[in-house]
């Protein structure tokens, strides 16, 4: 079973974002500029200035090129490896890494990236378990969805989708009245999309730092910590690797990196399998983690008091 991790941001809200699907979809969307912003960069911005903790972005299978996005908004990448696979199995796969690190999702896709934080703000303070908002009495991106409900939909293996799977969980969507037209506009909706951008309000000075972990060079980061979330969570180095795009060999050098500064070890190695064996972290590799997710949201939270103070 999937081990449960705790994080600091459990009580608050992660955010999905996919740029994923089968053949049909579009690669270019997530890339695609509004501005003077990519429409992945523009989302990833948005829920960062709303807080949201974890940020996920699926990638298809060709979409390895948007994990440098993620690695400098701070966000977990994950990539499906099938190219044939549907939007319903990158929903699945984030929700899944989500569903034991925050109380409430918001789920939306690269294509409708304009929306304001302050409209997260609305829909996450609705107390509304499923919603989504509307603008001009249509609904809108992004979805709210509750822990509560994520079992059911990581289950469901029926047609339909995403909207098959909250049908079964027996709730109807709430709409939550917004007045930001960001939430229906597409990034193929080109003359809208850049008129919204141009009165946008994300575009601001704001501090951007990472928080990482040095001895004689730094030996442990934002990656790094996303390595040993996966391998304890899914029992594999291999399948951690297939997730975030990287190559199995880096894996084990930024494991060996960490083992021989730090003097002790991360991970239990069990040899064996079609996957490589199980894999899981020690205690102090599982404290180690801990330690460092926790310095390191109170880190941005003190830097963040800070920039207000000199800014």
């Amino acid at each position: 079973m999937p081990a449960d991790i705790p994080h600091p941001a459990d009580n608050r809200a992660g955010a999905l974002i996919l740029a994923c699907g089968g053949k049909q979809r579009r690669e270019s969307s997530p890339t695609r500029e509004i501005g003077t912003l990519s429409a992945v960069k523009r989302l990833l911005l948005t829920f960062r200035l709303f807080e949201a903790a974890p940020i996920v972005l699926v990638a298809g299978a060709y979409g390895g090129n948007l994990q440098k996005h993620a690695a400098h908004a701070g966000a977990v990448f994950l990539q499906l490896t099938d190219p044939d696979a549907k939007m319903f199995e990158g929903v699945k796969l984030g929700l899944d890494y989500l569903r034991q690190r925050c109380q409430q999702v918001l789920v939306t896709t690269a294509d409708i990236p304009l929306f304001s934080p302050e409209t997260l703000k609305t829909l996450t303070g609705s107390g509304h378990k499923l919603a989504c908002p509307a603008f001009g009495g249509k609904a809108g991106h992004p979805w709210l969805i509750h822990r509560e409900l994520l079992a059911g939909i990581l289950s469901y293996q029926g047609p339909g989708g995403l909207s098959a799977a909250i049908e079964r969980c027996g709730l109807s969507m709430a709409l939550v009245p917004v007045t930001d037209p960001g939430i229906l506009l597409e990034v193929e909706q080109e003359d809208e999309a850049e008129e919204i951008a141009a009165r946008e309000s994300i575009r601001q000075i704001r501090p951007d730092i990472k928080l990482c972990l040095a001895k004689d060079d730094v030996f442990f980061g934002p990656g790094t910590c996303q390595l040993l979330e996966l391998i304890e969570s899914k029992g594999s180095v291999r399948l951690a690797c297939q997730q975030m795009n990287m190559s199995y060999s880096k894996s084990w050098k930024l494991l060996a990196t960490v083992e021989n500064t730090l003097g002790f070890t991360v991970v239990d190695r069990r040899q064996g399998g079609r996957a490589g064996g199980e894999t899981r972290l020690t205690d102090r590799g599982r404290d180690l983690l801990q330690r460092y997710q926790k310095f390191e949201s109170a880190g941005q939270s003190a830097i963040k008091k800070l920039f207000s103070e000199y800014f």
